[in-house]
């Protein structure tokens, strides 16, 4: 967020909106509307059926027609691994066969703009079959349905899943500032979410947890909620890995509770991983020379401070396969940030699976009642503004300053409406992204 941009703002708010917070008698819903959109950078976006939405995932279903009490490997990738090991793999696992036809039920993760994905199958001889593999929508799910039948003529060769391939990403994008409009260049924290199924067991799952990017000029916590997730799902759970945590000595934290999980205010029961209360610290732990946290944007300038990506890493071992393998499920995750805003925490969360008016930690709704939040802020002429995006780990977030719409041209007519343009993320503008 920059510095002469958030002062405009503060200027132009002073009567139209943060006193307005405070007396809600005050408050006029149509102004604060046409506010935001004048500022959003899409204009005339689907405030109806727009969900910011580049990630999807489907139920796959993989039938093998093979030899009974075989075991074979199964991995799903982005993209055609007969040639090339470095793929992006959706699924792996090891399915052994009780007859002569044996299925596969997996969630995976896959990109809207791409709804196809390629199986490939190789069985205790190294021998191998690639299939290419259509995801179609069924309502109201996306299902990939595909069977494999298996025999000398398909299979001659020899060859073993790919060795380097990478594991898909979830990456969070977000705005600091809400319910105020920002700069919209989506860099104020950054955050990157990678589910990796065990190898050696299948009900085992490791969630890495990067922060890339801090951009903002408040202290920013982060959270993320595993929805649906519940105890009574997990044999065990821990934080291998933290990341860095701000000393006492440098002041009381209210955003986020102490400890390394918490349930939901939301549901109640989805466990929640909690990732950091302050987002500058995280990305530079050393104090300044002021003797507190020094804050200003890391990783999100051309000529700026540029510092280490760092990880939190949490193991999960589920009491079910079928509960470690829909872990791989993009709707699982939420990942929000607590910024401080007009005396209270207010939380961002993505328009993406109906999450932005949830509240997961802080469930005080700002002096309103939930429905009058929800009513202002996601039942209204903004509720499809967002100030955070799930795109696909792979997308470079915009430099400080630049607006999403500079950064990637095809954003604003992806935004217009959401079946034009939908690869805009594979575009961005040369000079204007994170590199």
């Amino acid at each position: 967020m920059m510095r002469n941009h958030k002062l405009l703002l503060g200027l132009a708010l002073a009567v139209l909106f943060m006193a307005s917070c405070k007396k809600e008698e005050t408050f006029s819903q149509n102004t604060y509307d046409e506010y935001v959109r004048s500022i959003f950078p899409v204009k005339n976006f689907d405030n109806t059926y727009q969900q910011w939405a580049s990630i999807g995932f489907a139920t796959a279903r993989i039938t093998i027609n093979g030899t009974p009490s075989e075991e074979y490997q199964v991995g799903i990738y982005l993209e055609n691994p007969k040639n090339n090991n470095k793929v992006t793999k959706l699924y792996e696992g090891k399915i052994s066969s009780t007859s002569s036809s044996t299925r596969l039920n997996t969630a995976i993760p896959f990109l809207l703009a791409q709804p196809s994905v390629w199986v490939m199958v190789v069985n205790s001889e190294k021998h191998y079959v690639i299939q290419k593999a259509a995801i179609n929508y069924i309502e109201p799910n996306y299902i990939l349905n595909t069977t494999i039948t298996w025999s000398t003529e398909t299979s001659t060769a020899t060859k073993q899943l790919p060795s380097e391939a990478s594991p898909f990403a979830f990456r969070y994008l977000f705005e600091e500032d809400f319910p105020d409009a920002g700069d919209f260049d989506y860099n104020d924290c950054v955050i990157t979410v990678i589910p990796e199924i065990a190898a050696d067991n299948a009900k085992k799952v490791t969630l890495t947890v990067r922060a890339e990017a801090a951009g903002a000029q408040k202290t920013l916590g982060a959270g993320l909620r595993l929805v649906g997730i519940t105890d009574g799902l997990i044999e065990s759970k821990v934080c291998t890995q933290q990341l860095p945590a701000p000393p006492a000595n440098l002041g009381e934290y209210k955003n986020i509770p102490d400890g390394d999980f918490t349930k939901s205010n939301t549901d109640q029961s989805s466990l929640v991983l909690l990732l950091c209360k302050d987002m500058h610290w995280v990305m530079n732990p050393v104090e300044g020379t002021n003797g507190g946290i020094t804050r200003q944007p890391y990783n999100t300038r051309r000529e700026g401070e540029r510092v280490a990506v760092k990880e939190a890493k949490y193991e999960f071992v589920f009491k079910s396969e079928a509960t470690a393998r829909n872990m791989m499920n993009q709707e699982i995750y939420d990942c929000f940030i607590v910024e401080p805003y007009n005396g209270s925490f207010w939380e961002v969360h993505t328009v993406q699976n109906g999450r932005k008016g949830d509240l997961v930690l802080h469930y005080d709704v700002h002096g309103k009642t939930y429905q009058e939040y929800l009513n202002a802020y996601v039942n209204s002429g903004v509720g499809k503004v967002t100030w955070a995006l799930l795109v696909p780990g792979t997308v470079a977030y915009p430099y400080e300053g630049i607006r999403i719409t500079a950064a990637y041209n095809q954003f604003e007519g992806w935004g217009q409406n959401m079946n034009n343009n939908t690869q805009w993320y594979l575009y961005p503008t040369f000079g204007n992204v994170w590199q």
